[in-house]
């Protein structure tokens, strides 16, 4: 649903244009799939291999316990456990190895793309502050008061209605107390 809410128009060539003059100039054709999407960040793309690569320590874990299991020695079910587990641990000890390399690799891409995140949310905070003071340093723009106020509000009604409800509740209570009394 965000990708498609979140859609703008593309250019000829494929390119998400975010400029608020290219959504005018878009508006001439209607929005539809084939003309409108999202630009995804690179971060989505390393992710993407980091799910797949780490799916590999798996294989390494459970490819060779199906090979084992189905083949194995004699009837006796003891030789069998016997022979598979001496089978399958060295195979489990790689698959464990490559998964803490794995951890260790995701916590190092996890870091890096928090860094690179920290600039765009500077910029993200930049337009916002711009966007509230009408662009101009020292302008009247947006008041911590002005955006409470219709919240606080809000909240009054809310307490106020709930206390209405509570003794209406109450006044119930009691008439019927009133009545079981006559």
């Amino acid at each position: 649903l965000s990708v498609y809410y979140g859609r703008v128009p593309l250019s000829r060539s494929g390119v998400a244009q975010y400029r608020a003059a290219s959504r005018q100039r878009a508006g001439k054709r209607p929005p539809t799939l084939c003309n409108t999407g999202v630009a995804p960040e690179p971060s989505i793309r390393e992710n993407a291999v980091v799910m797949v690569a780490t799916a590999l320590a798996y294989l390494v874990i459970q490819g060779p316990a199906m090979q084992y299991a189905t083949g194995g020695s004699g009837n006796d079910s003891a030789k069998r456990v016997h022979y598979i587990s001496s089978q399958e641990h060295y195979w489990a000890l790689c698959g464990l190895v490559l998964s803490l390399a794995f951890f260790c690799g995701y916590l190092v891409l996890m870091v890096r793309q928090g860094q690179n995140e920290s600039k765009t949310e500077a910029l993200v905070d930049r337009a916002i502050v711009k966007a509230l003071t009408g662009g101009k340093a020292g302008a009247r723009g947006l008041t911590l008061p002005g955006l409470l106020a219709p919240i606080l509000e809000n909240v009054k009604d809310n307490m106020r209605q709930a206390s209405l409800a509570r003794q209406d509740e109450s006044n119930r209570g009691l008439s019927m107390l009133l009545e079981e009394d006559r």
